[in-house]
C-alpha cells in the first residue's frame, strides 16, 4: 500500500471521527437545502432548471465546507509535532500532500453525493412535478463541474492549512480568501456598475456549474 493511500485513509479516519466534520456536513446539507428551496421558489416562471438551482446552491457553500473540513489536516500535525516525525521518515513529502488532499476531497465528494441524493428524494416526495424537467446529461455535467471545484477547494485548503498551527486561523484565512472576499468583490462590482448584473452575469463559479 502506497504512502499516499495510507495518508488518505488516516486522514479520512480522523475526519470521520471528528465532531467538527459531522457538524460541518450537517450544516452544509441544511444550508444548501434552504438555499435551494429559496431559489426554487424565486425561480418560478423563469427558465432555470432544477439542476441549475441545486448546483448553484451547493457551489455557494462548497468553499466554506472545504475550509471547515480541511482546516486542520496539516495544522494539527504542526501543533502536535507529528509533522517533524513524518518529514523525518523515508516517505516523500509529495505522497503526504497527495494523501491529505485526497482525504479532504473524498469528504467533499461524499457531501456532494449526499446533497444530490437528498435533493432528488425530497423532490420525489414533495414536488414530483419538478422532476419532469430533470435531464441526466444536465445532472452529470453539473455534478462534474462541482467535482472540479471540489478538487480546487481541496487543494487550496490543504495548502493553506500547512501555514498555520491553529485550525481556527486556517479556517478564517480560507473562508475570507475563498468565500467572503471573491463574492464581496463581485457584489461590489455589480453594485457600482450602471448596468449591474446584466453586464457581468452570474458569479463565475455559479455560472460554471449551470
Amino acid at each position: 500500500m502506497s504512502a499516499a493511500l495510507i495518508t488518505m485513509l488516516r486522514t479520512l479516519a480522523r475526519l470521520s471521527r471528528s465532531v467538527q466534520s459531522h457538524l460541518a456536513l450537517t450544516a452544509f446539507l441544511a444550508a444548501s437545502a434552504a438555499i435551494f428551496s429559496y431559489n426554487l421558489i424565486s425561480a418560478e416562471g423563469t427558465s432555470s432548471t432544477v439542476i441549475e438551482l441545486w448546483a448553484s446552491s451547493v457551489a455557494v457553500l462548497m468553499p466554506l465546507l472545504a475550509s471547515l473540513i480541511g482546516m486542520d489536516v496539516w495544522s494539527e500535525e504542526r501543533r502536535t509535532g507529528m509533522i517533524d516525525l513524518l518529514l523525518s521518515t523515508c516517505v516523500r513529502e509529495r505522497s503526504l500532500v497527495i494523501g491529505k488532499f485526497l482525504g479532504v476531497f473524498c469528504i467533499l465528494f461524499f457531501a456532494l453525493l449526499l446533497s444530490c441524493a437528498l435533493t432528488i428524494l425530497s423532490l420525489v416526495y414533495y414536488a414530483p412535478q419538478a422532476l419532469s424537467e430533470l435531464r441526466l446529461f444536465s445532472l452529470v455535467s453539473s455534478f462534474a463541474a462541482l467535482l472540479m471545484q471540489c478538487v480546487f477547494w481541496s487543494a487550496a485548503v490543504t495548502a493553506v492549512s500547512a501555514f498555520f498551527t491553529h485550525a481556527a486561523a486556517s479556517f478564517c484565512t480560507c473562508a475570507i480568501l475563498f468565500a467572503a472576499l471573491p463574492r464581496a468583490l463581485w457584489l461590489s462590482l455589480m453594485a457600482f456598475s450602471p448596468s449591474g448584473r446584466s453586464a457581468y452575469g452570474d458569479f463565475p463559479l455559479d455560472a460554471h456549474v449551470q
